[in-house]
């Protein structure tokens, strides 16, 4: 698990499976109604759902909180909440109204793949910890999304706390599998998204060259067996770049895994709050700790336009 606040890093993204539209994660767990394999599914639609089926969202978000203990609990939540159908049909619609007939042509070979199984279970797994204590409260359904054509998921509004934090979440749900959990303004985000609403290609294209301009800074950077100096360099420019493109919301954080002497709780906030100044400090406190008898591991991490928006680093 990365070495941030178990909370932030538990809650904050749930799967990250792929970005469909404009940057949210469209997951979509339907309700299994027998266990035999099916190569097809039923058709999807608000017609044929039981809208007065009464779901318990509660019960769900806490089953994901105990899930969080262990290994085998996560297994298990995987197993009863996940419909493997459905995140296959999310990698695979282009727009959200596409998503119900993506998933009712689906073959079982498709979403069944072990290999494809596994990286979602494995993903689920990331989010175990032994030592977290997820407390669910507040849950309240919160409308649809019949704005972008999906009008069987549900918003649930909750709070999710562990020790003195507290964080305001949301999730989708259909019927009682869970869609999506994240935050209350993505949640908002997705319910704005048209399908018909596109850049033209000109634009488009200036929103590749900045892509690229503002990636080139870092990517030389990206690799193993990366010296101290080098490292340092890095996050000279992620301090840099994070003062130059406050205004246009392109924050890099930086995580770090096992690097000796470095307690990274601070520059977790820092960069979980996108305080620049703050994760100035920290990164500053970070450099300190990075030493010329050790290599490092550098990766990155995209937001969904193609930014890099993280920058992890592990001692070797």
């Amino acid at each position: 698990m990365k070495n941030k606040k178990v909370l932030i890093t538990v809650i904050i993204v749930l799967v990250l499976i792929v970005a469909v539209v404009a940057g949210i994660l469209i997951l979509k767990p339907f309700d299994k109604e027998n266990d035999e394999k099916k190569t097809k599914n039923e058709t999807i639609s608000s017609e044929t759902r039981d809208d007065k089926k009464s779901v318990d969202y509660e019960e769900v978000l806490t089953a994901f909180a105990e899930a969080c203990k262990s290994e085998k609990d996560m297994e298990d939540f995987v197993e009863e909440y996940v419909d493997f159908q459905s995140l296959w049909a999310a990698q695979n619609s282009d727009e959200p109204s596409d998503l119900a007939d993506v998933y009712n042509e689906a073959d079982a070979s498709d979403y069944e793949d072990e290999d494809f199984i596994e990286e979602i279970t494995d993903i689920f797994l990331d989010f175990v910890s032994e030592d977290v204590e997820i407390e669910i409260s507040d849950v309240e359904e919160d409308g649809d999304f019949s704005s972008i054509g999906i009008d069987f998921w549900k918003a649930v509004k909750f709070t999710a706390s562990s020790d003195d934090e507290e964080i305001e979440m949301a999730a989708i749900f259909c019927d009682d599998k869970v869609v999506i959990i994240a935050t209350p303004e993505e949640i908002d985000t997705l319910r704005e998204l048209d399908d018909e609403d596109e850049e033209d290609g000109d634009d488009e294209e200036i929103s590749l060259q900045e892509v690229e301009i503002f990636n080139t800074q870092f990517e030389d950077y990206e690799g193993t067996s990366v010296t101290a100096s080098e490292v340092k360099a890095l996050l000279d420019l992620v301090v840099t770049s994070n003062s130059a493109y406050e205004e246009d919301g392109h924050f890099v954080s930086v995580y770090t895994y096992n690097v000796s002497g470095f307690d990274s709780s601070d520059l977790n906030d820092a960069c979980f709050n996108e305080d620049v100044e703050a994760a100035a400090t920290e990164i500053s406190a970070l450099k300190s700790k990075i030493v010329s008898s050790k290599t490092y591991t550098i990766s990155f991490v995209k937001d969904f336009d193609g930014f890099i928006e993280e920058v992890e680093i592990e001692e070797e």
